[in-house]
């Protein structure tokens, strides 16, 4: 899939909770960009360190860095117990995982993004991440998707006041397009869920962006059809259409499904979602769930929450909670997410070798290349998404797809020469300033 830059922003969960918010800051060693072209800080609430992967022009290398932000986070803050999920303990309080995409200006408004509301709606399906609802007579629910529940309306720009399926900040870093913000999906430790939860997105996007997504489905009530499918206890995950019919979510995601099989042959990468697209939807509608728990986190939390509810009677709330929240646990000897893919029993995208080097290396085809490679150079006074300021000139990135590989090395050059010699000295040597 080529010509769309992408990106994820994860705040991580944190225990234990503490009561000071400066408390996690004292304990997140780094507030700035990283060597692989990402940043690390602590969000703007306060309260949970997040990392946000660089400019990403493949879904493939989003995968990638999205998991190396999980080795980066432990080892910057190796004081803290961070979970990749998004719910605390008691499900009241959220934090986010949320998704950028670069696109075209003139889809940028309500009236062409509605058309892919149904779409996000429904595709946690194969995106949520599982939660256990707990009610205070004891008895108990699984829901699909943490997030769903936290979500209120259908469009905001103000993400603080309302929460919103399709989050209008317009803040693109960039001069060639606008940024669509998505703050409603969960944060998947499957790189399967996260592969097709971008992927099957970035296809949809692209038939808004062709004029392709006239007269498909709309909902009588988004938000709602949002919470009722991932409430849904007998999977069937039924909503209502404007026009008062009832479909399930698997046929929703089918329609936009038959109408991105237009891109076939477009790409290797465009082929491969399509493929796992239909794949995932016809083991939901099997209900395979030897397959379904290889590659989404709700199924395979569900099956592992059930096979130690059937192997201990006396099961608490308290023991039930803790194994969900250990299973999103980014500390690799300990979670049990990584137990299981230990055990060869889900399926892999990237390989650990990769993810690795994602979390030192910046991508070679976007602008992250320039700015990984400058962190922490003396000749460079700060830096941002789209400028760098040295202190010679300011550099500016409108455009992510340009690695700037030619200004790189002349920053590096500059860089070579500051030595100990005054900067007086080196302006006049270069003729600058």
């Amino acid at each position: 899939m080529a010509g769309r830059i992408y990106g994820i922003e994860t705040e991580f969960g944190v225990l234990p909770v503490l009561g000071n918010p400066k408390d996690i800051s004292d304990k997140v060693l780094s507030t700035g960009f990283l060597r692989n072209g990402g940043r690390y800080y602590v969000c703007v609430s306060g309260n949970h360190p997040e990392y946000a992967t660089p400019e990403c022009a493949s879904i493939r290398d989003l995968v990638k860095y999205d998991k190396a932000g999980e080795i980066v986070t432990q080892a910057l803050s190796p004081k803290l117990e961070l979970y990749k999920n998004n719910l605390d303990y008691l499900g009241k309080e959220t934090f986010g995982c949320h998704e950028n995409y670069l696109i075209r200006e003139k889809i940028f408004n309500t009236e062409s993004l509605s058309k892919i509301i149904p779409f996000l709606v429904t595709r946690q399906i194969f995106a949520g991440a599982g939660w256990i609802e707990f009610y205070h007579e004891g008895t108990m629910k699984y829901d699909i998707s943490q997030r769903a529940q936290k979500i209120e309306t259908e469009f905001s720009s103000n993400s603080t006041e309302q929460r919103p399926i399709i989050h209008l900040r317009d803040d693109p870093h960039t001069t060639i397009g606008k940024r669509l913000h998505l703050i409603l999906g969960d944060a998947n430790m499957s790189e399967v869920a996260t592969y097709l939860k971008v992927g099957t997105t970035s296809l949809v996007l692209d038939l808004l962006e062709d004029g392709l997504l006239d007269g498909i489905v709309s909902l009588e009530n988004p938000v709602k059809a949002l919470h009722v499918i991932s409430e849904d206890q007998s999977r069937r995950w039924l909503v209502r259409t404007n026009d008062e019919k009832i479909i399930s979510a698997i046929d929703v995601q089918r329609l936009y499904l038959e109408r991105a099989k237009a891109y076939k042959g477009t790409d290797p990468e465009t082929d491969e979602i399509i493929r796992r697209w239909e794949g995932i939807l016809t083991s939901l509608e099997k209900r395979d769930f030897s397959d379904l728990s290889r590659k989404l986190d709700w199924a395979l939390k569900k099956r592992m929450l059930e096979f130690y509810l059937g192997n201990d009677e006396k099961a608490t709330i308290d023991k039930l909670r803790s194994l969900e929240l250990i299973y999103s646990s980014i500390n690799r000897e300990e979670g049990l997410y990584y137990l299981l893919q230990d055990q060869c029993r889900v399926d892999r995208i990237v390989a650990d070798s990769e993810i690795e080097e994602a979390s030192k290396v910046p991508p070679r085809d976007t602008r992250a290349w320039i700015r990984g490679n400058l962190v922490g150079k003396r000749v460079i006074s700060s830096l941002d998404w789209n400028f760098i300021n040295t202190i010679y000139e300011k550099v500016y990135m409108d455009d992510p797809f340009d690695d700037q590989n030619e200004k790189l090395e002349e920053i590096l050059a500059l860089h070579g020469a500051n030595k100990p010699t005054s900067l007086k000295r080196i302006q006049n040597k270069l003729k600058i300033g």
